[in-house]
């Protein structure tokens, strides 16, 4: 209970989580659960997001402190990055489905305009006229995502000359995302009228899975002498 009481998440949420009566036992061992995922598998590499980085260390200590009573040989899991590691809420927070700020992948072009035109700005730009600064915006913040050098220098330069206004900022940002999200939610309409496919790879990913976890499982258990 020590370890779980020092995850930063779970400080930082402790309060909020009272007020929503979410403080409660599923929530505060969600770490050990995913250690428990991750260690089934022999986990060595696990992609996740940088918020996640904390729960992910938490999985290290707990493995390191089985191989040291079980003389077991679990790796030891390392997060694995991308060059983009958090992605904030629409509103600037953490993004989570609770506080309903993300944005998806099946989001139809008409739902993403809404979210992003939706989204607040600098605040210090209260007229159209009003010279702003893009490291105070979270729009800013999407665009370093999926906008290329060349709209970033328009922002940059439009924004803090006032040069352009708050909407034509996000009218490109959601272009940009429009073009990247295009395919994959076409992809997702497709499997999902082949409901017969999507069964065959998931059933496929199920008998994977399970094969490993067996196999790790007996070897765990050795290590437990309880076999």
């Amino acid at each position: 209970m020590g370890w779980l009481e020092r995850v930063p998440t779970w400080k930082d949420a402790e309060e909020e989580a009272k007020a929503t009566d979410t403080h409660n036992l599923g929530r505060f061992s969600y770490p050990v659960l995913q250690a428990a995922d991750i260690a089934l598998y022999f986990g060595q590499g696990v992609p996740v997001g940088a918020d996640q980085v904390a729960h992910l260390e938490l999985s290290r200590e707990i493995v390191r402190r089985f191989n040291h009573l079980y003389k077991g040989k679990i790796p030891e899991p390392r997060a694995m990055l991308t060059e983009t590691p958090l992605v904030p809420g629409l509103d600037g927070h953490k993004m989570s489905k609770s506080r309903n700020n993300g944005v998806s992948l099946a989001d139809e072009p008409g739902q993403l305009a809404k979210k992003i035109k939706a989204m607040p700005t600098d605040p210090q730009r209260v007229r159209r006229e009003d010279k702003g600064d893009p490291t105070r915006c979270n729009v800013h913040t999407y665009h370093q995502l999926f906008s290329s050098r060349e709209d970033l220098a328009w922002v940059q330069q439009g924004c803090t000359s006032a040069g352009i206004g708050c909407g034509d900022c996000k009218g490109r940002l959601i272009e940009n995302m429009e073009k990247l999200m295009r395919e994959p939610r076409q992809r997702k309409k497709d499997l999902l009228n082949k409901p017969q496919e999507l069964d065959a790879i998931v059933h496929a990913g199920n008998v994977k899975a399970r094969t490993e976890a067996r196999r790790n499982l007996l070897k765990i258990k050795e290590w437990m002498k309880l076999k």
